[in-house]
């Protein structure tokens, strides 16, 4: 059984598929043209491990 919390993040996924999840992210937004600072901060939450879960299991606001 997975458990998610507020928002549909799965708290049995992990943060490895987290930084797979983004990886994908930072690569379709750089083929469409994302902005720089946007594709500097996702890859700076996917090098870090600590960064990204805090912001994965963050509160919803």
């Amino acid at each position: 059984m997975q458990e998610f919390k507020e928002g549909g993040i799965s708290n049995s996924r992990g943060i490895p598929a987290e930084q797979k999840a983004f990886g994908f992210q930072l690569d379709f937004g750089l083929k469409i043209g994302i902005a720089p600072n946007e594709a500097d901060y996702l890859k700076d939450l996917i090098s870090n491990p600590e960064k990204l879960k805090d912001y994965v299991y963050s509160p919803i606001k």
